[in-house]
């Protein structure tokens, strides 16, 4: 079965990880020479893939080298598990002639630097900055245009229901974390909660938990664009060296310290439910969740579905992953309009403390009792 693109399988991914990996030209060039070199790109996109990332390469890498990366990278995403597919990303997309290129290279998703829709033309007759959004959807890829004060709320809500996926801010510098949550204040609404935002441009291990959490406290949903989890490889003069690459991505992953450690990325649920933790038979760990209003019939569907879309994320991260087959899919009891439990083994509250301490808190929103 032929591979086919799925944003929401980029927008999870996206959002299980927090993290997009930026490569720029400096990493698929030859330190010595400075020639480009396909093969550097290829390795950085797998080294990122292993890691649990997503990546992104860049329109600073000249298009015949990208073109010759994606024959490869191609071949592979088709070979990845369906269920967790490789995803090849690409940014600095600067104008509809890059956009059409990108989209049929095989791209899972564009990022634009600005609306994508100046410079030269493409093949279309393309007159106003959301076609870059109207394009992407049409070809059922995940986009993130670029935004900035003046132009933010021309993205954010549309009458013609062409929001990107996300967007993106740059370059975040300019506005340093304190200054985005500033700028973001004036945009918090109901309806605009969990938006995904993009800060990309020096974003790194120090500055990223800073914008996570004012993006969070803003209503918004933080995905960091960055090439941070990178730079062991180039300071050791070695991009595009499988081990330096994945060395440098595995101490990025155990220096990084997400905002509110596990917890930033999942948000508090408010569905009109009651939530208690309890241990049953043998030390399980029982999550009950009740309606306050047994009349209210939505009330329960909508908690399961989103505890749901939670855990898949919870699988996705790379930190969790470890206990990705322990976890469980859905209620082990209960009914739509009544009570629900939700059940973990002893074992794996045992070995994984973090289990108890991180992930259900951040998933359920309550925390387990201490154990008598």
């Amino acid at each position: 079965m032929p591979y086919e693109r799925n944003p929401a399988n980029v927008d999870a991914r996206m959002r299980a990880t927090g993290i997009v990996v930026v490569v720029g030209a400096d990493y698929a060039q030859i330190p010595e020479t400075g020639k480009f070199e396909p093969g550097y790109a290829i390795e950085t996109v797998k080294a990122i893939n292993s890691a649990g990332y997503v990546p992104e390469l860049t329109f600073r890498i000249p298009e015949d080298v990208l073109r010759e990366a994606m024959a490869d990278l191609r071949r592979i995403r088709d070979e990845s598990p369906r269920d967790n597919p490789m995803l090849i990303g690409v940014g600095s997309v600067i104008n509809p002639r890059e956009l059409e290129a990108a989209l049929e290279m095989g791209f899972d998703f564009v990022v634009a630097p600005d609306s994508g829709m100046g410079g030269y033309p493409g093949s279309g007759s393309y007159k106003e900055a959301i076609d870059f959004v109207r394009i992407a959807r049409g070809a059922n890829v995940w986009c993130a245009p670029a935004a900035f004060p003046g132009n933010f709320s021309y993205y954010l809500e549309r009458s013609d229901g062409l929001e990107p996926d996300a967007i993106k801010i740059f370059p975040a510098y300019a506005l340093g974390p304190k200054g985005l949550g500033d700028f973001l204040a004036p945009y918090a609404r109901e309806r605009h909660k969990g938006r995904a935002i993009m800060p990309t441009g020096k974003v790194d291990r120090e500055t990223g938990p800073q914008y996570q959490e004012q993006i969070l406290k803003r209503g918004f949903y933080p995905l960091l664009g960055m090439s941070s989890p990178l730079e062991g490889a180039l300071k050791a003069g070695k991009p595009g060296d499988p081990g330096a690459l994945a060395e440098s991505l595995a101490e990025f992953r155990g220096a990084f310290q997400h905002y509110g450690g596990g917890k930033w990325l999942m948000r508090p649920l408010d569905f009109g439910i009651t939530l208690s933790a309890s241990y049953g038979a043998g030390g399980t760990l029982i999550i009950e969740a009740k309606p306050n209003d047994p009349d209210n019939k939505e009330a329960m569907p909508r908690y399961i579905g989103e505890t749901s879309r939670k855990l898949h994320e919870a699988r996705l991260r790379p930190e969790w992953r470890e206990v990705a087959g322990s976890l469980p899919c859905a209620p082990s009891s209960g009914y739509f309009d009544g009570t629900v439990e939700y059940k973990f083994n002893p074992e794996l509250l045992r070995r994984f403390p973090w289990v108890g301490t991180d992930l259900i808190p951040g998933v359920f929103g309550v925390e387990p009792p201490e154990r008598e």
